[in-house]
């Protein structure tokens, strides 16, 4: 294995001049670490004392990364300056050209900012935020999900002997862009996003606008010095605690949206003797909204609900349980989603 070397030059204040710490390293160490930090950054000893300066007495972490342009032809990065005057809808940010999504098994939305958009995964990277961060410029509003959510349920299990307590709710932009899923966390920094759990994996439709938070530190600890998490902190291994936390993630998801559906929804119950059934639903009132979801290829857009709220479908001979988890029921969600 090859060794990283890692440039390091402390630096002190004194007076208004910040000056190679040689308390810390010798001058000939500094001297060496300095040259490193030359030849393969952009810096030299008066930018860095510049930026050491700003921290003005206070503790914290400056990140600067240079050479992103460089990363390749199809992937290259598109920078967006934003509008001035601190504009709250028109910010500025640094995609990834290609606006590539992440396959997911059941996605079919192509509407996942987070993963080509890095103002978009830092306003949800921390569990709990607890610093500022800018991007081109401007504030990077943080958004811890776990508060952000409505119609919240709680969840504490046990896998393999330790305590995981899951957040499910629902979020009306996910429902919007038609997605859905859990977000992981460990050691409270972002490492899976939009995880399609459960019924999610085979249903583009179940789930939607349901997302999940979950810190998963001390499960994904081997116990033996080692963590059960990718090196570039994007994923997991396959490992045991990971197939389990799976298997338990789908379970209370899916129970959450069938709990959902039995709380916002209107069925019509099919007589299995008929061969066309037609399912009158209530007019809707003020602040529902009637939405129908249609798969077969023969839809008939004449039967589309009226202007009144009446809803006609065609339907084959299903029990209650097969309509359940049917692609063509029709049910009626409150404004409150």
């Amino acid at each position: 294995m090859q060794n990283v070397e890692i440039p390091v030059v402390s630096y002190c204040r004194q007076a208004q001049c910040m000056d190679i710490d040689t308390s810390v390293q010798s001058e000939a160490l500094a001297k060496y670490n300095l040259n490193a930090m030359k030849q393969f950054s952009p810096f030299n000893e008066y930018l860095i004392g510049e930026k050491a300066g700003l921290f003005r007495g206070n503790t914290g972490t400056q990140i600067y990364i240079w050479n992103l342009d460089k990363w390749g032809a199809e992937y290259t990065l598109e920078w967006q300056a934003g509008l001035r005057g601190g504009s709250t809808f028109h910010q500025g940010d640094i995609y990834i050209r290609s606006r590539r999504v992440r396959k997911r098994p059941g996605q079919t939305s192509r509407k996942v900012s987070l993963d080509y958009s890095l103002r978009s995964y830092l306003e949800v990277i921390f569990l709990e935020p607890r610093m500022k961060i800018y991007v081109q410029g401007s504030l990077v509003r943080s958004r811890p999900l776990a508060k952000s959510l409505n119609n919240t349920a709680h969840h504490n299990g046990e896998i393999m002997g330790k305590q995981v307590r899951l957040t499910l709710g629902r979020c009306q932009i996910e429902w919007d862009e038609a997605n859905c899923g859990i977000f992981l966390y460990w050691h409270g920094r972002l490492i899976e996003a939009y995880k399609r759990v459960g019924g999610m994996v085979h249903s583009a439709d179940m789930g939607r606008g349901v997302i999940g938070v979950v810190e998963v530190t001390e499960l994904m600890d081997d116990g033996n010095g080692g963590v059960w998490v990718h090196n570039n902190k994007q994923g997991f291994q396959d490992c045991e605690p990971y197939a389990l936390l799976e298997e338990w993630l789908g379970k209370q998801a899916d129970e959450y949206w069938e709990s959902f559906l039995i709380q916002y929804s209107w069925f019509c119950y099919m007589d299995p003797s008929m061969e066309d059934v037609k399912c009158l639903s209530r007019k809707p009132g003020h602040g529902v909204i009637t939405v129908e979801l249609k798969r077969s290829s023969g839809h008939d857009p004449s039967k589309i609900a009226d202007s009144e709220g009446l809803q006609i479908c065609r339907a084959q001979s299903y029990s209650r349980r097969n309509l359940f988890y049917s692609l063509r029921f029709i049910f009626l969600f409150s404004e409150s989603f």
